[in-house]
């Protein structure tokens, strides 16, 4: 029975959408209408906000692909990419100035 509800808050509320009111709220009812203890209560709220949170970070992941595919799917390049080319101009740059006073000796 519990391990039903349990599944039914998880599925039934959508736990990456509940905030920590939300979730202590229901659990606070579930817990007058005696469907779970205090402690089974306090370690459902718990997991539910874990959960929530396991979730949003997976989304966020997901967001930051789709964005970076997009990107290159229209040919802009990332920050990091951006940085990486101009410290390798840099680095050209530097080396050229060499390579001009080795061609001037011959």
């Amino acid at each position: 029975m519990r391990e039903l509800l349990r599944k039914g808050l998880y599925l039934g509320l959508g736990a990456a959408r509940l905030g920590k009111k939300q979730t202590q709220s229901i659990v606070n009812e579930l817990t007058k209408k005696g469907a779970v203890t205090a402690r089974e209560g306090k370690a459902l709220i718990k997991k539910v906000l874990a959960e929530a949170q396991k979730e949003r970070k997976r989304l966020q992941k997901l967001g930051r692909q789709e964005v970076q595919k997009a990107l290159r799917e229209v040919g802009i390049v990332s920050f990091n990419e951006l940085e990486r080319l101009k410290k390798r101009i840099r680095q050209i740059r530097k080396e050229q100035p060499a390579r001009n006073k080795k061609r001037k000796r011959k």
